[in-house]
């Protein structure tokens, strides 16, 4: 189980993960993601409102936790 001991580099993860991302998007062709399905379903009034509320907790998030690192 040391392979876990330490994280995955930025290089490796971060393609693997939009590999990840566009596979599924290829396999299931639906938008992913927390906003992927409001534009479809909804007013723009309530996507922006969504955005805006998810954005400010984001913040309030990190200055709870004092600050980004």
């Amino acid at each position: 189980m040391d392979i876990f001991a330490t994280r995955c580099p930025w290089f490796i993860a971060g393609p693997l993960l939009g590999l990840l991302v566009a596979g599924l998007l290829w396999a299931i062709n639906k938008p992913l993601g927390a906003l992927g399905g409001m534009g479809s379903t909804a007013s723009i009034v309530c996507t922006m409102t969504f955005m805006g509320a998810a954005v400010a907790t984001a913040n309030l998030l990190a200055l709870w936790i004092g600050g980004a690192p």
